[in-house]
This record gives structure tokens, C-alpha cells and sequence, in this order.
């Protein structure tokens, strides 16, 4: 039998408590608007990664979901995140509301 080293053990719980941060923060603000730029600025450059793992888990109770367009007053592309109670779609919106 196999154990896993220390710091294995150590980097699968790092990434498990950065998860449940995201995780949290979601279902805490629920349909609420918030740009990649803060998010990556709060959770780091995983956030895409633990984003997906949320996505991917059944057990889940929220989905989140991105959406980016071109906004010509600030001659650049803006990407957004908010998340919805798995099974319940909400209106797509283009501004952020964070």
C-alpha cells in the first residue's frame, strides 16, 4: 500500500480549503455579478481550475458560470462570473454587478 507524502497531503487540502473559499463566495451571492479581474484578485490564478471542479461536481448545489464581451467604451473585452442554484437558469446579463 501506497501512502501519500506529506506535502501531497498538503497540496490536495491547500486546493480542497481554496474550493470551499470560492465555493462559498458563490452561494453566498447567488445571481450577483462580479468581474475575473476581482476574482482572480481574491482567490488567485486557480480560480478557472476550482471553478471547473465546482462545475463538474454533482453534489454541487450551484453551477457558475462566465460570460465575456467587448465593451467599446473601454476598448477592451470584459469577462464576468455569477453563479445559479444548480437547474435554475437566470437571464444572462453583460455588466457586473462587483
Amino acid at each position: 500500500m501506497t501512502v501519500p507524502s506529506l506535502q501531497t497531503m498538503l497540496v490536495f487540502e491547500h486546493r480542497e480549503r481554496k474550493r470551499t473559499k470560492v465555493e462559498e463566495f458563490f452561494l453566498d451571492n447567488i445571481e450577483r455579478r462580479y468581474s475575473s479581474q476581482l476574482l482572480h484578485e481574491l482567490f488567485g490564478s486557480s480560480l478557472r481550475t476550482r471553478i471547473s471542479e465546482i462545475n463538474r461536481d454533482p453534489a454541487a448545489s450551484i453551477v457558475i458560470r462566465n460570460h465575456y464581451c467587448y465593451e467599446p467604451e473601454l476598448g477592451r473585452e470584459v469577462s464576468v462570473y455569477w453563479s445559479e442554484v444548480r437547474g435554475i437558469a437566470t437571464p444572462e446579463r453583460h455588466r457586473d454587478d462587483g
